[in-house]
């Protein structure tokens, strides 16, 4: 079988061999697009142009034709002598018929159903193609990248609730490896130290994080994060995730102490009461960059999913790829999740 591993560098693995990619640097990024856009028949002008977006008409398609031809050397013929790349004058396509696999499609198929998160985690051994910046490529790759968060996030919540302090604390370890700035993140952390009885490590955590913030960043932790310091300090009792009501209610606490925005967040929850009960809105939130718009935005998030609720995420590229990308991005993510 023919395994696509497209987390970390990219790799082709044939049973125990691995096929040599030539000309690495455009067949990888070639055989990732036609591989991760399987199922449909692929124009070669848009091929051409994603892969070469800098180059004329004709130079892209010559590099295509070049690459392409490289690439069906390299990979091995399907059982019956059946190509795995589809080509002709016109269109490119995967050979769906083939026996193959793909790390990344295993990895959403694994995060969809909730018995099956820590695999899908477990799946995605890093970032997509991490060597590649092609910007189709860094699309793609913040969007996986957002998902993983996401079911890290998730992983942290759930085991907290159960009372399985050691894998919660595994799981906000890996999310603030990958993104060592969530404070978010880090509470949860201490707060799953703390709740395993381990008060040390807690501080220890945050004492860590406040270091490398002021050194890097010259700043100082949030308000919530240097409250939650000062009760478990004081051995004072937190929230705990089982502590979220899972019934509809006024007013969900969140998990962790939440300091500064609290009518802001009263403000949100009330427009999701209101969508609860049948009269949805659309509410905007800005500011400046860094004043913590995305962390109450993710407590609103973790509320409605508390009380029942559905969230779809959309985020939008930087520059923005097409119009009204963040919509079109949360559609088809509502659409994978309804399988």
């Amino acid at each position: 079988m023919l395994r696509v591993k497209l987390f970390g560098t990219g790799r082709v693995l044939d049973g125990d061999t691995e096929p040599k990619l030539r000309s690495r640097n455009w067949t990888l990024p070639l055989l990732a697009y036609v591989v991760l856009h399987r199922g449909e028949i692929i124009p070669r002008w848009r091929l051409a142009f994603t892969i070469w977006p800098d180059e004329t008409e004709e130079a892209a398609l010559q590099n295509l034709r070049r690459n392409l031809h490289l690439l069906v050397k390299a990979l091995p013929e399907e059982s019956g002598g059946e190509p795995h790349l589809r080509i002709d004058a016109d269109a490119i396509a995967w050979n769906n018929a083939a026996d193959f696999q793909v790390d990344v499609a295993e990895y959403e198929r694994l995060r969809a159903d909730p018995a099956t998160l820590e695999q899908a985690v477990a799946v995605y051994e890093s970032d997509l193609l991490e060597e590649i910046y092609d910007d189709w490529v860094s699309a793609e790759r913040e969007r996986l990248r957002r998902l993983y968060h996401a079911d890290l996030t998730a992983l942290i919540v759930a085991n907290r609730a159960q009372r399985r302090f050691g894998k919660a604390i595994t799981f906000a370890q890996d999310l603030l490896a990958a993104d060592p700035w969530r404070e978010d993140t880090l509470r949860s952390l201490m707060s799953a130290r703390y709740e395993s009885g381990d008060a040390a490590g807690a501080l220890a955590e945050f004492d860590r994080f406040a270091r490398l913030l002021a050194a890097e960043l010259s700043a100082q932790p949030m308000p919530e994060t240097l409250a939650l310091r000062e009760t478990i300090a004081r051995g004072g009792p937190i929230p705990g995730a089982s502590d979220v009501p899972k019934a509809p209610v006024k007013r969900v606490p969140p998990a962790i102490p939440f300091v500064g925005r609290e009518r802001e967040l009263e403000q949100l929850h009330a427009h999701w009461n209101r969508a609860a009960a049948g009269s949805g809105t659309f509410v905007l939130v800005r500011g400046d960059a860094g004043i913590g718009k995305s962390r109450l935005v993710s407590e609103l998030a973790l509320i409605v999913e508390a009380e029942g609720g559905r969230v779809i995420e959309g985020t939008t590229s930087s520059p923005e790829r097409e119009p009204y990308e963040c919509c079109a991005r949360a559609v088809l993510a509502a659409r994978r999740r309804e399988g």
